[in-house]
């Protein structure tokens, strides 16, 4: 495979004439190839844009839209102005060497909102070098590499197919553009591609397709490398995969965009984020402060136990509160700012968590869709009341965080390690946190108090991401609770308690767009599900 850098200083290769039309050389009314190519990068650029945005599939938006008939246009996939045949690469590292990106250099454009280079930059054909990708299934074509499963050995005749990527040297904690051109035909109709750091051991990214009225495929992803990354690895995923699936890679384009700080925000937002962190998770910190850099006007970061900080830190942007200061906080330093009620959203996260580039503009669109009266977040909790043991998996029903839901769910319970508020509707005081390392219950308890909804959104798949640590004694809330470790973590007895005063906790209607959502929720334990169809 090989890598371009499309900082290299060249000059994009002219656009073929579209559509057999030759272009004008002495007329000063643009040639209808050229008004043809300047749509297609605009077009290009607002889909580009409307994917971060909500994170909408190609092919999710067809099959909303698709023709009576089904039929799926047979159009290029990347406009020709924007991408020029690839050239091939003979299968020899050195030769790949050469064409590695370029470690260390700075961006020579000015700094600009992400948003802005995505799309916009010159692409950079990659798939000269897709013989090289290793795969469980039998290539049947090197140009275009397509890959067939004809056994199967996994259960019910099903297996996983893959293809793997060698391993792309970059940066660390810069952003990339990925984007994937291809066709599938495959009986179960899904399509996992992953952005993997072999080093962490943790997937940066991943975008699940439903290919359901089409078999071919035109995927923009961006995403960011960590701190520690050294190399990445692209993968290609069809689960439970049927003999006869077939899967063909046409292009394999990697961009890069630049530098976390060398990209700006887009704008003054009134957006602030907060969260807290203990001595050790400085990798995981760095992380999770990167991917959010770039989406909100202010960070701001309660330090627990540190005696100093990471010189990644020392930035206007970036706000921080010591435990030296004010004591040992646990997970209520997340609220410590809770007394800015100036106007704007807020959001509450935690530090181990790799965020999507379109983390903020969603959570915010979706507190919007309420009027800014609820609490919106990720990760879920069905309380079965009465309650017995708050960490007991018969007392309560998880929605996590990593998996996807299709439409938005109320609850109970939200975990704050990912939530979005409005401050001046949703009141919090630092009283209201009247014990440690258990703020998911007070902020449903305040939100019980304000008659606010707790609406978990809709997501697909692994939008958020679990980042991993080094250091060997890593624990976290949720870990020494449910396992009722000896340290400070564990809050299990008083968290039950808690919940058990609060009954009955209920869940709060929430308006969408003027229009009431029904509060009642019900949850069915049954292994036939047909009689509720």
């Amino acid at each position: 495979m090989v890598v371009t850098d499309s900082r290299a200083h060249e000059t994009p290769a002219a656009a073929p004439p579209i559509g057999g039309i030759p272009l004008a050389e002495h007329d000063d009314q643009p040639s209808q190839g050229e008004i043809l190519e300047k749509a297609a990068l605009l077009l290009d650029g607002i889909t580009s844009r409307l994917e971060d945005l909500f994170n909408l599939q190609e092919n999710d938006l067809e099959v909303e839209h698709a023709s009576a008939d089904g039929r799926i246009s047979k159009t290029s996939a990347l406009p020709a102005a924007v991408v020029e045949a690839a050239t091939p690469v003979p299968n020899d590292s050195a030769v790949r060497a050469d064409h590695a990106v370029e470690l260390g250099a700075d961006l020579a454009s000015p700094p600009r909102p992400l948003w802005l280079l995505t799309g916009s930059r010159p692409h950079h054909d990659l798939s000269g070098g897709l013989a090289d990708w290793s795969t469980n299934g039998i290539i049947a074509a090197a140009a275009p590499y397509t890959v067939n499963l004809t056994g199967s050995s996994g259960k019910q005749g099903q297996t996983e197919l893959f293809v793997i990527s060698p391993e792309i040297p970059v940066d660390p904690d810069v952003f990339f553009e990925l984007t994937v051109v291809g066709e599938a035909k495959l009986a179960g109709a899904r399509l996992f591609i992953f952005a993997h750091d072999p080093t962490v051991g943790i997937d940066l990214v991943c975008r699940d397709l439903k290919l359901v009225r089409r078999t071919q495929y035109r995927e923009r992803i961006v995403f960011r490398t960590l701190h520690r990354a050294r190399t990445i690895c692209l993968r290609i995923v069809v689960p439970k995969a049927t003999a006869g699936d077939q899967l063909r890679l046409n292009r394999v384009i990697l961009t890069r965009l630049g530098p976390t700080k060398a990209l700006t925000p887009e704008a003054a937002t009134g957006r602030a984020v907060s969260m807290a962190t203990v001595a050790g998770r400085e990798e995981m910190l760095l992380d999770a402060v990167s991917t959010l850099y770039n989406q909100v006007d202010r960070i701001r970061i309660y330090l627990n136990g540190s005696t100093d900080a990471p010189t990644y830190l020392d930035d206007p942007r970036i706000e921080l509160a010591w435990s030296r200061d004010h004591g040992d906080l646990g997970d209520m330093g997340k609220f410590f700012w809770a007394a800015d009620t100036s106007p704007g959203h807020r959001f509450v996260v935690d530090d181990d968590f790799i965020f999507p580039t379109n983390f903020i503009e969603r959570m915010a669109l979706k507190l919007e869709t309420y009027g800014r009266r609820a609490i919106v977040g990720v990760h879920a909790i069905l309380l079965r009341q009465p309650l017995k043991q708050y960490y007991d998996p018969h007392s309560r029903f998880v929605n996590r965080y990593a998996i996807a839901l299709g439409q938005d769910l109320n609850c109970h319970v939200l975990g704050t390690g990912a939530i979005c508020y409005d401050p001046e509707i949703f009141k919090i005081a630092n009283d209201d946190f009247q014990y440690r390392n258990m703020a998911d219950i007070w902020i449903m308890l305040a939100a019980q108090r304000q008659n606010l909804p707790l609406v978990a959104i809709s997501r697909p798949h692994n939008w958020l991401i679990d980042n991993v640590t080094s250091d060997p004694k890593f624990n976290s809330i949720y870990l020494a609770s449910a396992t009722r470790g000896n340290n400070a973590f564990n809050t299990a007895e008083i968290q039950s308690h808690i919940a058990r005063s609060a009954w009955p906790v209920t869940i709060q209607p929430r308006c969408e767009r003027g229009r009431c959502v029904p509060r009642i929720t019900a949850v069915f334990e049954c292994g036939d599900v047909s009689a509720f169809r």
